[in-house]
């Protein structure tokens, strides 16, 4: 049984403060123009689902996602493969070079042999707080020490092979958010201070205090960038550790108006895209000097980037729909879009043809060297996977 899904949507771009123009984005096309459907699929749970977008790891070719721990989709042929399926795993076997592959859910860990298909570990831990990977999500497993909350100020390690517990530390605030660093190490935030800690002890290296005064928080992930962390701090900025020396190297943006926190940070050649509840910074990376702000927004989205611009979605004004907006990475220079997303055509059930409304709230293009070729894109319940048409 086959099921067709047809989505369409269209685009227009005005530059502020002009009428409109068109411009190299994809202005003025349907969807069939700009995006080709080469998968989908649906959820395995309704769990967290926006967080889909931060949560897929690609290699060699094969996308690993967060929510069905049942198979991986190969991007050169837009095939499913499944764990179980013995001609499938010779596949993913010859592309993974690692076995165990850890799901660092929001309420637990699942370890699965992918080999096998066979769930190797399943714990639970503290939930909403932590999660323990650098970077790509799902991730191979590489040593014999993970890291997890079992309370919202308690920190433990843990042996997955012996299923023992490695160490054990409580912090007297609450733990915001940590990452692995160096293998051996950990890097820990909680309200107020920044951490340093052994993996395999627990024992505290080096710390930080990052806000000395007043009810201000960290806020934000730990957004690492080689030796330096850029951590954000209510009405204190934007602040860069120095992991040799340390120190707080630079304070950015201080004495701004900042009370709202980065909820995201893409690090891109000299800048820094920081989102906001309300706005977009685009920062270098060495100086702080801002580049650009973007006027007062309500954001609804994750920022994504391509070569050329920088996207996001969000409130329309006036009571309008969603709007995308493109922030030019040449110019500066910020131009809208209005979106619209409808039904097309009438449900026709006898022939298994399902209406489906695409909300690109939650969207991505996937990283380099895929940037400009695949677009992610969820509406809740369904993961789609466009390959963008050039």
């Amino acid at each position: 049984m086959r099921y067709t899904i047809v989505i369409a949507f269209s685009l227009l771009f005005s530059s502020k403060g002009t009428a409109q123009v068109i411009t190299n984005i994809y202005a003025n096309k349907s969807l069939a123009e700009i995006l080709e459907p080469k998968w989908e699929f649906s959820y395995e749970q309704n769990d967290y689902s926006a967080y889909f977008i931060k949560r897929v790891l690609v290699k060699n070719d094969l996308l690993i996602h967060h929510f069905n721990m049942d198979f991986v989709v190969d991007l050169k042929t837009s095939k499913l493969l499944f764990f179980s399926n013995i001609v499938d795993q010779q596949v993913i076997k010859s592309r993974l070079p690692d076995s165990l592959l850890v799901y660092d859910l929001m309420d637990k860990i699942v370890i699965k042999n992918i080999y096998t298909g066979e769930i190797f570990l399943n714990k639970r831990k503290y939930k909403k707080f932590g999660f323990i990977s650098d970077g790509d999500f799902p991730y191979l497993l590489k040593d014999s020490v993970l890291c997890y909350l079992e309370d919202k100020n308690k920190l433990f390690g843990f042996n997955p092979f012996t299923k023992e517990q490695v160490c054990k530390k409580e912090f007297p605030e609450t733990v915001y958010t940590f990452q692995e660093y160096n293998q051996n190490l950990i890097n820990l935030t909680t309200r107020t201070s920044f951490y340093q800690l052994d993996k395999s002890t627990g024992e505290i290296l080096w710390t930080l205090p990052i806000i000395t005064e007043g009810k201000s928080s960290l806020n934000g992930g730990l957004n690492r960038q080689d030796n330096k962390l850029y951590l954000w701090a209510e009405s204190f900025g934007l602040n860069v550790v120095n992991l040799e020396t340390r120190q707080i190297e630079s304070t950015w943006l201080a004495g701004r108006d900042n009370s709202e926190f980065t909820m995201q940070m893409i690090f891109d050649g000299d800048s820094i895209f920081a989102r906001t509840p309300m706005n977009v910074y685009c920062i270098s990376k060495t100086s702080g000097e801002v580049y650009w702000v973007s006027e007062d927004v309500k954001i609804v989205s994750e920022i994504t980037l391509t070569d050329d611009y920088i996207f996001f979605e969000q409130y329309g004004r006036e009571s309008l729909a969603g709007v995308i907006t493109a922030l030019n990475r040449h110019t500066h220079k910020i131009e809208y879009a209005q979106f619209t997303s409808e039904k097309y055509p009438p449900e026709d059930p006898d022939n298994y043809i399902l209406q489906n409304r695409l909300d690109l709230t939650r969207f991505r293009f996937l990283d380099r060297p895929y940037q400009d070729k695949y677009l992610l894109g969820d509406d809740g319940s369904n993961v789609y996977c466009f390959e963008i048409l050039k």
